[in-house]
């Protein structure tokens, strides 16, 4: 591979910490991959003395494969090595190359007793973690109830609303999350105990009555007031651009004094020029000397308490003009004013003695909250060890806890010899105080992208990578080094033109090094214009009723639509394939900040217009009909007397009364619970068919009912579902196939939830309903493959790491929800807590100014992680970018965009919207639709049923007779060719070949999926066994095989072909690793694991087919599971004949050269069945022949080639039989 000179850097420096900051597409994984071989192999550093993390099981399974992949191709070019190269190849997978938690239990394992941890402690799910922690929170506030402490009474009645108790529960809970992603969260929470009985006077001398602590609150105010005003002056600065540009010079002049009034504001607040004029928003407020800062405040409060006040008032010439910006103008300023105006009323109402006051005042709630958060900590650590379980964060601090101690972290700094951190901008506090235990001098390479770090909400602390790059970049540090890696392989021109044009205007530092470079050379390297689609208000009264009564989301969903049939077909260059080719569905995907509301939408709109979509759901789950009819069959047997869940679960398939007959029950028995009338009329001794259906129903639940108390859990929850034929009936449904996988899923959830418990349905019940109520993420079961030819609809958050052809970015225009922690109490990490002073005498209440400054830090926060996420949506694009929103703007109105551009603040956006067309304006491809347009994309169903009542209209009449000879007509009619409705359109292969295969067809179902758990302890049938020796023989990398050759590369002449000999030992450990791996991945069963003999894979591997495959395999020709699908003329048992779609799928197909050059191809697949003697291989030969023919037919038909081998080997046996 040709690296570029920074790739080659990064690749190549030793001795130093390494920061790359790795931009989109810049190959940063492979750069990581080669310097790790390079370090085994120049400078034979063992695997096992590195410690390789990431942030994803996943992404950790990838790392090894890349790894594996690159040790294969050096042991096959390297021979001198080859038994060391080999022995690494061996070690992968117990290497240290996992996620930074898998990383600490490994820690934890090893040294559990230097915290006095007990060692069989299993790893608890959200759902758990939050019914432990309501639990601690009932425990801590029942405590502090019997106490009967005044002070806990004073506490509730200023910050606890109403007359609930869950409000300030939450409060603790959130606290406890949130300073857990610090090193030391008891250290943090004395601080404040403490500062509430200390505080340290400044030596400042300019005012004695202001603390140390007042100081640093003042600097972090002046540093949001300077943002404010930047915002505030360029906002002005745009109007006046505005004004001038259309020629109203008069009006550009008046305006102007309202922007040098917002700069004079910015250089009284501490601003520079140079801060002015940079994306860097309010980067000099930490600069500020200590014993300038009340000064500077001082200053900054008499000049915002003078505002400059000026009346725009066009005169007769410019009148015209005006009229046609005045809006855009008006908006400018206003936006300009609110700016000045906030930081007026927030940090300039009253005196600075007298914010500081306040805090006085609230310290003893503040230092009473964090006694409860410490309190509430330590309950639900006996939660937690009562059940023996740990969470998360724990896994983390206890790793920390035991690094403590010098000889373990010594220990491991000693076996450590180089640290590899991927996905660095995702780290938090605490992981970087784990490897700063365990690193040494000069031994860590971390690599990232801050621009692409979008997990705030999971506390990654992208901070750390800028203040890290920032230092780097100083050059202070001689054992330090920051590396950029810009050159973009993935992306064509036109897509990176437009993230560098968006980014370049709105995002923080996006200099030359951060922006993205073309790393794809030659005639194919432009790709598509992006383009920016918009929907605006065009107020047409002659839009159909159907389109202006839709919502915008969907008519933006019928634009998409348009989009996507306008550009399927259209050719692209594939970069991997190195040939052009046709944009399929399965290219493009459609990305939104969130699915949930808008992706049905899409969906349902895609789907009516016959485009195959697939909606990737993170939050559906529960909301599945299947889902919610099971569980509320769970919680009537849970609790029969639960009204709602008894009528859901009677109407439903399960026991089938209709409304009508719901309806007569309660009609009968009108008083008390639905219940009680019920089992009322089950018990009334009506003869009707309606008091037996009740009394049949009443009998059944009540035999759920004892099955509960006498089986286990899981198992009865699988029984339910067979016994009442809801698992069935779910099948038979649209998308049946994921409704009874989603079924299952919840069976296994079931399993999981009382492994080590008695998990009761109570328990149990409680557990699903806290993943409802807290949001926890349990996507639909996934169904989907990457060879569905299908558009995607999935969240941005989904995408990431992933490339397609064609993006969609939609839903430009939904508004960023910034309302976020605006209660009572507050807490930041960096800032402090923040509490509300609270008069509950007087009954009022006001916010602190730590308040304040939290709540513009976390809005900061939250609005730059939409930025970054916007990022990553673009940055996923290859060929084609497309933007897609709406706003209520007019079309005239749009002009205001281009002014906006100068702005330059992330806080003054409240969508995409704002923060894309500004960039884009004049630019970038801008496609404007009204609501008009729509009618002609969007075919309603009035519009279809108009359609069809015009066509019956023009029928015309007929008289009776007429018509009578018609219906006889139609009805006498025999249709020609009835034989060949006896024939299918689609066949496989084994149903053409006649004879089954007794083991391992994929081609037909085996029978009905069972959950995971149902599977443990259940004998295998011989046709599973079967099926188990090809799954294996499938994830077999023959390319590896091939460099266990002992004579080295085998001689391309097929006499010589299989000379080489296999190292058995080496063969033997990979495939034990490999069943092993594939255990560990949920491929296997434990139970399958051991019911599959190694020796009998060994068989293949050693055999003359086993190495002419790994030859094939190091020569790029090897294909193994290969599907086609074909055309043949069959005929039936009467020898009429039709023509149908044959599929099937190859196991094994390999081309060798001839001595002429030409390909010849030799097909191999595996068979289970065991053939004894002559005779017995005869009968096999017979019985797969036709199989085996059909197989070359494909060839033939869909490569243009002929087979010239055809094998089928016998695993049981470990032979080849040539066919």
């Amino acid at each position: 591979m040709k690296w570029t000179d920074s790739q080659r850097e990064a690749i190549e420096l030793r001795n130093k910490n390494m920061l790359v900051a790795a931009a989109a597409g810049s190959g940063k994984t492979a750069v990581l991959v080669e310097r790790i071989k390079r370090m085994i192999l120049e400078e034979h550093i063992p695997l096992d003395s590195f410690l390789v993390v990431t942030f994803t099981n996943k992404a950790a399974a990838e790392m090894k494969d890349k790894i594996i992949v690159a040790l294969t191709e050096e042991i096959e070019k390297n021979t001198a090595d080859s038994a060391f190269l080999r022995a690494q190849l061996n070690s992968v997978y117990k290497a240290d190359i996992c996620t930074f938690h898998a990383f600490a239990l490994s820690v934890i394992r090893r040294y559990y007793y230097i915290i006095g941890a007990e060692p069989g402690f299993k790893v608890s799910d959200e759902a758990e973690n939050r019914i432990m922690k309501a639990d601690a929170a009932d425990r801590l506030f029942a405590g502090r109830f019997d106490e009967g402490a005044q002070e806990f009474f004073d506490f509730l009645d200023c910050y606890s609303k109403g007359r609930s108790l869950s409000g300030i529960k939450n409060i603790i809970i959130e606290s406890y999350d949130k300073i857990m992603s610090v090193p030391d969260p008891d250290g943090w929470l004395d601080r404040y105990i403490k500062g509430n009985a200390e505080n340290e006077k400044t030596e400042t001398g300019v005012n004695s009555a202001l603390t140390a602590e007042n100081t640093g609150i003042i600097r972090l105010m002046l540093k949001e007031i300077q943002g404010r005003l930047m915002s505030a002056y360029r906002c002005y600065d745009s109007a006046v651009n505005m004004l001038a540009e259309n020629g109203l010079d008069k009006l550009a002049a008046k305006a102007e004094q309202e922007a040098e009034y917002a700069k004079l504001l910015f250089y009284a607040a501490g601003g520079t020029e140079s801060a002015l004029n940079n994306t860097n928003i309010a980067s000099d407020g930490g600069k500020i000397k200590e014993e300038d800062i009340y000064k500077i405040y001082k200053e900054t409060a008499g000049l915002i308490n003078s505002p400059v006040s000026v009346r725009l008032t066009a005169g007769k010439n410019e009148k015209e003009a005006y009229v046609q910006i005045k809006d855009s103008v008006k908006l400018l300023r206003n936006r300009a004013s609110k700016y000045i105006n906030d930081v007026r009323d927030d940090y300039f109402a009253y005196d600075i003695l007298e914010y500081m006051g306040e805090l006085e005042a609230v310290k003893p709630s503040v230092a009473y909250l964090c006694g409860l958060i410490k309190d509430f900590r330590r309950l639900y650590d006996e939660e937690k060890r009562e059940k023996k379980v740990v969470d998360f964060s724990d896994i983390e601090h206890m790793a920390l806890a035991i690094l403590d101690n010098e000889a373990a972290a010594e220990e491991y700094r000693r076996r450590i010899a180089y640290i590899f951190i991927d996905e660095y901008q995702d780290s938090n506090p605490v992981q970087e105080a784990l490897i700063d235990k365990i690193k040494r001098v000069n031994n860590v390479f971390m690599v990232g992208d801050v621009k692409q770090s979008i997990y705030k909400f999971r506390l990654a602390e992208p901070e750390l990578f800028t203040d890290k790059y920032n230092r780097y970049r100083s050059g202070n540090d001689e054992n330090s080094v920051k590396l950029d890696l810009n050159t973009n392989f993935r992306s064509k021109a036109g897509v990176i033109e437009t993230v560098n044009r968006i980014f370049g205007e709105s995002m923080q530092d996006y200099d030359e090094a951060a922006a993205l470079h073309m790393g794809i050379s030659g005639e194919h390297s432009d790709g598509f214009k992006s383009e920016v689609h918009l929907l605006y208000d065009d107020d047409d009264s002659d839009i159909p009723d159907e389109i202006a009564e839709m919502e915008l989301t969907e008519r933006e969903a019928y634009i998409a639509v348009d989009i996507i049939k306008k550009s399927l077909g259209s050719m692209i260059y594939d970069v991997k394939r190195g040939d052009k080719r046709m944009l399929e569905k399965r290219d493009i995907v459609i990305l939104m900040r969130s699915v949930k509301t808008a992706g049905a939408i899409y969906q349902k709109v895609l789907s009516e217009s016959n485009i195959a979509c697939y909606m990737d759901e993170s939050d559906g789950y529960f909301d599945t009909i299947e889902i919610d009819v099971f569980l509320n069959l769970l919680k009537i047997v849970d609790n029969k007397k639960r009204d709602t869940e008894l009528i859901s679960v009677l109407y439903s398939p399960i026991f089938g009364f209709s409304t009508d007959e719901l309806a007569q029950i309660r009609a009968e028995h009108r008083e008390g619970s639905y219940y009680s009338a019920f089992t009322s009329y089950a018990e009334s001794g009506k003869n009707n068919a309606l008091a037996v259906k009740c009394a049949e129903a009443e009998e059944k639940i009540n035999l759920f009912v004892s099955q509960a108390r006498s089986m286990p859990l899981d198992d009865f929850i699988w029984k339910l579902m067979w016994d009442t034929g809801y698992y069935s009936y779910a099948g038979g449904l649209p998308a049946g196939r994921q409704r009874q996988a989603n079924l299952r899923t919840l069976a296994d959830r079931a399993s999981a939830f009382s492994e080590g418990r008695s998990g009761s349905i109570y328990e149990f019940l409680r557990y699903i309903e806290n993943m409802k109520e807290r949001g926890v993420q349990t996507g639909q079961t996934r169904l989907l493959s990457e060879n569905d030819d299908v558009v995607r609809i999935m969240t941005i958050h989904k995408s990431k790491g992933l490339e397609y052809p064609m993006v969609i970015l939609a839903g430009l225009d939904k508004r960023f929800n910034y309302k976020k922690d605006r209660g009572l109490i507050s807490i930041h990490k960096d800032i402090g807590i923040g509490l509300e002073l609270v008069n509950a005498k007087e009954h009022w209440h006001k916010k602190t100014i730590l308040q304040k400054l939290i709540y513009a830090r976390t809005d900061r926060e939250f609005a730059d992680e939409e930025l970054r996420i916007l990022y990553v949506g673009c940055t996923r694009a290859m060929d084609k970018l497309v933007l897609l929103g709406s706003t209520r703007k007019k079309k005239e109105q749009l002009e205001i965009y281009k002014y906006m551009s100068s702005i330059k603040d992330i806080m003054s956006a409240s969508s995409y919207l704002d923060i894309v067309l500004p960039a884009i304006a004049g630019e970038t491809k801008l496609v404007l639709h009204s609501a008009g347009e729509l009618a002609d994309m969007a075919y309603t169903a009035d519009e279809a049923a108009d359609f069809i009542g015009r066509l019956v209209s023009s029928k015309p009449r007929i008289d009776a007779e007429s018509l009578y000879a018609e219906i006889d007509r139609r009805l006498s009619y025999e249709y020609p060719y009835v034989k060949e409705l006896a024939m299918k359109s689609k066949y496989s292969v084994t149903e053409l070949a006649s004879d089954k295969e007794e083991g391992g067809n994929r081609d037909e179902s085996s029978g009905l999926a069972v959950p995971l758990f149902m599977e443990r302890g259940r004998k295998l049938s011989a046709a599973e066994i079967g099926t188990l020796y090809h799954s294996v023989i499938e994830h077999i990398d023959f390319k590896r095989i091939s460099g266990m050759m002992k004579s080295g590369d085998i001689n391309r002449k097929a006499t010589d072909r299989t000379a080489a000999e296999v190292d058995m030992d080496e063969a033997i450990s990979y495939i034990s690793q490999l069943i092993a791996d594939m255990t560990q991945k949920d491929i296997l069963l434990a139970e399958e694991a051991e019911a599959i003999d190694t020796e009998k894979i060994i068989l293949l591997v050693n055999s003359d087919i086993g190495k002419r495959m790994a030859d094939a395999a190091s020569r790029g020709t090897l294909e193994r599971e290969v599907p086609f699908t074909m055309k043949k003329r069959i005929a039936d048992e009467s020898e009429e004949s039709a023509e149908v779609l044959v599929q099937g799928i190859i196991d094994c197909m390999f081309t060798e050269k001839n001595e002429d050059g030409s390909d010849s191809y030799i097909i191999v697949d595996y068979k289970t069945s065991y053939a004894k003697g002559e005779e017995g291989e005869a009968h096999i030969r017979e019985k797969y022949a036709k199989q085996i023919e059909l197989y070359k037919e494909a060839v033939r038909k869909t490569r243009s080639a002929e087979v010239s081998e055809a094998y089928l080997w016998l695993i049981l046996r470990g032979k080849a039989i040539a066919m």
